[in-house]
């Protein structure tokens, strides 16, 4: 099985390598400390990121993270991003959810319970790209065609082809 990809994206080195090290062997890890890199990072499609909100205002232009939530939201918002800080409190968290954040980690985090946050994100993700593949290939589908792909539907589509090159028979199915 292939690891999942996962941004960090911190202001502060020392909170990213003790991450790194605590996450390495569960995703690929890669990591920026400013918000030019982290939208280089975040064009290259990690399956999760997670996100500092409070950075130092002099690496982020005067933004938050919660700006950079933003940014990545509308590139690309099949990508969860999960934000974390250290400074946080209820209505911050309550405004990353709104904005878009799939979750909210208090600093510093249980290292157990980050991971199976980050997987319960990322299978979240893959379900609702699932769920809107299927839903695309329905709406192609015509509302006059046989659905069904079992072997026994495959063979009532046969038959029916061959009869159907008749023009004297009309052919009418039930069930």
């Amino acid at each position: 099985m292939s690891q999942f990809k996962l941004l960090i994206v911190d202001d502060n080195p020392h909170v990213v390598n003790s991450l790194k090290r605590a996450l390495e062997g569960e995703f690929q890890v890669s990591y920026c400390h400013n918000e030019e890199e982290a939208k280089k990072e975040f064009l290259k499609e990690p399956d999760i990121v997670l996100l500092d909100i409070n950075f130092n205002e002099s690496n982020l232009h005067d933004k938050t993270g919660l700006h950079l939530l933003e940014e990545f939201l509308k590139a690309n918002p099949n990508i969860p991003v999960v934000m974390i800080t250290a400074y946080g409190d209820i209505p911050t968290a309550v405004e990353c959810m709104k904005k878009g954040a799939y979750d909210y980690i208090p600093k510093p985090p249980n290292i157990e319970e980050l991971k199976e946050r980050l997987h319960r994100a990322i299978q979240n993700s893959q379900t609702q790209k699932k769920v809107q593949e299927l839903e695309e290939r329905l709406l192609k589908i015509d509302p006059l065609d046989m659905v069904g792909i079992s072997p026994s539907i495959q063979e009532v589509k046969n038959l029916i082809e061959k009869i159907s090159q008749d023009p004297y028979v009309t052919i009418m199915i039930l069930g």
